[in-house]
């Protein structure tokens, strides 16, 4: 069984990306290179955090702290540096949506390996069930505002929402976590709510993306057809006021 929690580790994070390349030859490029970045990229996060904080950082923070100070904040900038990177290559701006989503997913799965090296089988499996898809969707909100916002402004604003989302989706179950009282069901039905939200908005995003329609669709403003000449008026004779002779 300890065999097999790496393969299941791995297995919803590799479909998922798999299913991101249903998509036009120039949207596929970087889709893999995106995927290997994210799993990669989680030493950006656990290298320097446990340097600068400790082995147990999370025993002393509030739920509220390890959601989005410990969890959400440097996850998603480091997601988000890997996406900036991988867009620093020419590439269509209509691929911008699938990169940052297989950048995340590389992410939670380089987090179910780690999960799954540490001994934690339960916990292995259950992060690839459901923070694989989390992660997903934070990718998705990310890679949709920039698709539909292409300025440099968006930046922030994708970070911030991405930020936001992430520490709402750790924040009831932190607080699952340390809670005995009747309060874990209202944290367990706020959690569910937002989880099924979350997933279902990105599953319509990717579908939405996939329709013929929005493959015809062009990726730029079409420039304005030119409007045709005026014609110039035409003048009427003025009436005479001479009699006509008899």
């Amino acid at each position: 069984m300890s065999a097999l929690v790496p393969i299941l580790a791995v297995i919803p994070g590799l479909a998922f990306t798999w299913r991101l390349r249903r998509a036009p030859d120039a949207e596929r490029d970087g889709i893999w290179w995106g995927f290997g970045l994210g799993v990669v990229g989680l030493l950006l996060v656990l290298v320097p955090g446990t340097a600068l904080l400790g082995p147990t950082p999370l025993a002393a923070a509030s739920p509220f702290e390890r959601a989005f100070l410990l969890a959400a904040l440097p996850e998603e900038s480091a997601k988000l540096v890997l996406l900036a990177f991988l867009l620093s290559r020419a590439r269509p701006r209509s691929a911008i949506f699938r990169l940052s989503v297989a950048v995340s997913l590389g992410f939670a799965t380089g987090e179910s390996i780690v999960f799954a090296a540490r001994g934690g089988v339960q916990g292995a499996f259950i992060h690839s069930l459901l923070a694989v898809p989390a992660h997903a969707a934070f990718g998705a909100l990310t890679g949709r505002i920039l698709l539909d916002r292409p300025r440099t402004s968006s930046l922030l604003l994708a970070w911030v929402a991405a930020v936001l989302a992430h520490g709402l989706y750790d924040w009831p179950l932190f607080h699952l976590a340390g809670s005995t009282d009747a309060s874990r069901m209202i944290w367990l039905a706020s959690w569910a709510a937002f989880y099924s939200v979350g997933i279902r908005w990105t599953w319509k995003t990717i579908r939405r993306l996939e329709s013929p329609k929005a493959a015809d669709a062009p990726t730029a403003i079409p420039e304005p057809a030119p409007l045709p000449r005026s014609v110039p008026p035409t003048r009427t004779p003025r009436p005479s006021l001479r009699a006509p002779r008899s």
